[in-house]
């Protein structure tokens, strides 16, 4: 529904350019639909207002991203040095519970190890012999003390080693990253430092660093820190 408006918002631009005959009177007269559409449309919901999925291609949507601003922070102290722009696209991507729900399941999915398996009554040791004979025992016949129902026997329809991973397109993958970032910077737990870099890679000279920032749960990113890696991995 935006876009159609918006659509119309452009044409009725492109006629009061017209200098013209009855153009003029189109034109006062469709100017005052704007200026009318204009006065509830900013009073809906953003999500109604910008809608990306409609402009996602179109020069507008690349134009008209704004940037996310952040602050930019010392790893060894709580000051706050400058600040940063985010691209909005990445930083400020709307909420989708399913699309993190689907992420989430493909991860745990591709990180199982599938590795369960039981034995079945050929694969456990022993039973190749009949336990008595089909008959005159006044018993019930048997044909091997591994079947199912004897206690120690092989297991029916048991787990085997398998893969659970599968496919999930690239575009929900992507997006998944970016609401997730999104979500985070929202959220304040987003946080942004100068450099990683620190003198000791040793663990008792970060754990005061996250305790003085309140950081209980961290997962630091960065290409070159070589001793952060070595000064968390025992955390």
């Amino acid at each position: 529904m935006s876009l159609s408006l918006l659509r119309l918002q452009c044409q009725v631009t492109n006629i009061g350019t017209w200098k013209l005959g009855t153009g003029q009177c189109l034109a006062r007269q469709a100017l005052r639909q704007i200026s009318h559409f204009n006065r509830h449309y900013q009073q809906a919901p953003l999500f109604l207002r910008i809608a990306d999925h409609e402009f996602h291609n179109s020069r507008m949507r690349r134009q008209g991203a704004e940037a996310c601003t952040s602050w930019i922070e010392t790893l060894q102290s709580n000051d706050m040095i400058g600040m940063v722009q985010l691209d909005r696209r990445v930083f400020g991507a709307q909420p989708r519970m399913d699309i993190l729900q689907r992420v989430v399941l493909w991860q745990r999915a591709k990180r199982r190890s599938g590795t369960a398996k039981t034995k079945t009554r050929a694969e456990v040791r022993g039973g190749g012999r009949k336990p008595w004979p089909q008959k005159g025992m006044g018993r019930a016949r048997q044909g091997s003390i591994r079947a199912p129902h004897w206690r120690g026997g092989g297991v029916v329809h048991g787990p085997v080693p398998k893969s659970y991973y599968y496919s999930l397109p690239k575009q929900v993958r992507r997006l998944g990253l970016k609401i997730a970032l999104s979500v985070k910077f929202a959220q304040g737990d987003l946080h942004i430092v100068d450099n990683l870099h620190v003198n000791s890679s040793k663990t008792r000279d970060m754990v005061p660093l996250l305790q003085a920032k309140k950081w209980k749960s961290v997962l630091f990113i960065d290409r070159y820190a070589f001793n952060t890696v070595v000064q968390t991995d025992a955390l």
